[in-house]
């Protein structure tokens, strides 16, 4: 199955625009980093289980610590 990029504008760390072609999972990753504040955190360590992405975040590293 081909993966499907769609060109979209999304804001940079600096706050400015920029066009980028996103398949699915770079279209989670640029929501998640947005939305940690593009800080060190990983959007595979994120913490909000309510947000409608939490699921399809992909693996995360937050399991294999206890």
């Amino acid at each position: 199955m081909k993966k499907t990029k769609i060109e979209h504008t999304i804001r940079t760390k600096s706050g400015n625009l920029k066009k980028v072609k996103l398949i699915r999972s770079l279209a989670i990753r640029a929501f998640c980093t947005e939305c940690l504040g593009f800080g060190e955190d990983h959007p595979k360590n994120c913490t909000s289980i309510n947000c409608p992405l939490y699921p399809f975040r992909g693996k995360t590293e937050l399991a294999y610590k206890d």
